[in-house]
């Protein structure tokens, strides 16, 4: 991975680790480079990130996308709270951080091009750091694959 490449994953990751903040519900995610292949290919680069065999994982379909070109359901972990601390506290964050994530994603990576939903059977028990709920996105730009982290645990 070229520097500039990965000076980009660390800048979408602190602009993750700056959503979770936000949030504050027990979100967390995290952004990785899998390599310069094709997103077919990138299992085995995930299950290492992941520390889960790479026979164990799986792609599924990708869900609706956005009219940003994200899937609907990466928007939802962005932007909805999954456990709220206080009664007040019950609305949805500010959209415009699912939209600079997407400014922030296609300036210093590029414009997905394909999108897939990756994980494992539902009698997998993951490692404790994965979360209790988690989705892993699978995408690729410019011949690069990378991996966009969701989980949560209270």
């Amino acid at each position: 991975m070229t520097t500039e490449l990965q000076a980009a994953v660390h800048k979408l990751e602190g602009y993750l680790l700056a959503v979770a903040a936000l949030k504050a519900d027990g979100s967390s995610f995290s952004c990785c480079y899998l390599g310069e292949i094709p997103l077919e290919n990138a299992l085995s680069p995930l299950g290492v990130f992941l520390r889960i065999e790479k026979d164990r994982l799986q792609f599924y379909p990708p869900d609706t996308l956005t009219l940003s070109g994200l899937p609907t359901s990466l928007r939802q972990w962005l932007c909805s709270r999954r456990r709220i601390y206080e009664v007040d506290d019950t609305k949805e964050i500010d959209i415009r951080l699912f939209d600079g994530f997407v400014e922030e994603m296609n300036e210093l990576l590029g414009r997905p091009e394909q999108w897939m939903l990756a994980g494992v059977g539902r009698a997998y028990l993951p490692p404790i750091d994965l979360g209790a709920i988690w989705d892993v996105y699978l995408f690729s730009a410019r011949g690069h694959a990378y991996a966009v982290h969701c989980s949560w645990d209270s």
